[in-house]
């Protein structure tokens, strides 16, 4: 495949999204959220700050315009649509196929659709992905400072993202590559890493942890769902042919 396809097909996407941007209302987490950019903070009940200051950006560039003012989540998609193709070409896959999957998904169709931390979360998840996957092939030793710098933007943008660092870094750490992890600039990654979150855990520690209360009052907030729910919804999120073709990839990997 030619490798300006990956990001025609991104292009596309976004393009799909300024056609229907505008055809539904403002959605309520929106709506949440414009409030939050209103009274900027290093945190908030039920999230970090990041999602806040997009959202206070957004809005004053948009001049109420709601296509514009969800322009951020659609770029998300596009950016998220690219890589996923450019990906697949270093791994040996098919990058039309990827970017089809990740165009298509319903998660991701609707994260780029609504101004919500949900929009950046996959992106960011896949560049640290990417930028791990050099690092461990021989890349500048230098690239562990963009790591940090991501992974501290990750847990402004969502608490979860910390389940997906660590769990990268312990798949790093039963592998020969761990050696990687012995580089001084790893540590000055860890370190940029922890002044970009600092500011948001002392908010934390000053409200006497409201995120951790938050989680705990979980079984009042959200209905009761079943394990076997829980599997079939994600696969109609996932949509079951971009699921399938998931498996499939991870198959191949792991041979």
């Amino acid at each position: 495949m030619r490798p300006r396809a990956p990001l025609v097909l991104a292009l596309l996407t976004v393009a799909l999204h300024l056609l229907i941007l505008g055809r539904y209302g403002w959605f309520r987490d929106e709506l949440y959220f414009l409030a939050c950019g209103r009274r900027l903070d290093w945190g908030y009940v039920d999230q970090p700050p990041l999602i806040a200051l997009i959202s206070r950006l957004a809005f004053a560039v948009s001049g109420g315009s709601l296509i514009v003012y969800r322009l951020p989540a659609a770029l998300a998609h596009g950016g998220l649509v690219y890589l996923a193709g450019r990906f697949a070409e270093r791994l040996g896959g098919g990058a039309a196929t990827s970017c089809a999957v990740v165009a298509l998904t319903p998660i991701y169709a609707v994260g780029g659709h609504l101004l919500t931390m949900n929009a950046f979360e996959p992106l960011l998840y896949l560049t640290l992905a990417m930028l791990v996957w050099r690092l461990l092939r021989g890349g500048d030793a230098r690239l562990w400072m963009a790591v940090g710098a991501l992974t501290g933007l990750g847990l402004l943008n969502k608490h979860s993202f910390a389940f997906y660092a660590a769990c990268l870094l312990v798949a790093v750490l039963l592998t020969p590559q761990r050696s990687a992890l012995a580089s001084r600039w790893f540590a000055a990654g860890v370190l940029l890493c922890a002044a970009l979150v600092l500011p948001h855990a002392l908010w934390q520690v000053r409200h006497g942890f409201p995120m951790l209360e938050l989680l705990a009052a979980q079984p009042w907030k959200n209905a009761p769902w079943t394990l076997r729910n829980f599997v079939v919804e994600q696969l109609l999120e996932l949509n079951p042919l971009a699921a399938a073709a998931g498996l499939a990839g991870l198959w191949l990997l792991w041979r």
